[in-house]
């Protein structure tokens, strides 16, 4: 059981019958005279909404909601046909993008940038000019956001040990590098 304010989310065995926990809890909720909103409970399911992140466990992946990625991706749209912002929209962007960035694994390498540009201004109405390195780091959260949006709960099963890695560089006096991995 994960409790988070008036939110509670319970994870049990498919073999164990999420209805007979989902029972006991409203009964336990009951006895203890903690109302629950019947609108609000959901399940025994193998996908939901919690915390504003869908918690898959068939495709065993937590990821952002469709409408929660087109809205992020329609406010990076709109600061990249413009030349100027205000701290403040900015700043409600990032807030975003820090959010989503929790199942968007390569999204939070791309808002460093974003984050220091803040820093140049004191008011949250003055303005920031969106540069070419701003632009490209919203280009790319644009990118990862439609296709990266999603985190799987565990790792690879196939894990491997550091001695069944090669992975092997070599640079060149003039132009070029190569790199190898395997054998």
């Amino acid at each position: 059981m994960l409790h988070l304010l008036d939110d509670f989310f319970v994870v049990d065995s498919p073999n164990d019958g999420g209805e007979r926990t989902s029972a006991m809890i409203s009964l336990i909720f009951n006895r203890l005279k903690i109302p629950l909103s019947v609108h609000k409970t959901v399940g025994p399911a193998q996908e939901i909404e919690y915390l504003g992140i869908i918690l898959d466990s068939n495709r065993m992946e937590a990821r952002l909601p469709q409408e929660k990625v087109l809205r992020i991706m329609e406010m990076i749209k709109s600061l990249l046909n413009r030349r100027k912002c205000k701290k403040r929209e900015l700043l409600v962007i990032l807030g975003h993008m820090s959010f989503a960035s929790r199942v968007v694994i390569p999204g939070r390498t791309f808002v460093h940038y974003l984050f220091n540009l803040t820093t140049y201004v004191r008011s949250l109405e003055s303005h920031i000019t969106i540069n070419r390195q701003a632009q490209l780091e919203l280009i790319m959260w644009y990118r990862h956001l439609s296709e990266w949006n999603g985190t799987f709960f565990f790792l690879d099963p196939n894990i491997f040990s550091n001695t069944d890695l090669a992975f092997s560089t070599d640079a060149s006096t003039t132009v070029g590098c190569g790199a190898v991995f395997g054998t």
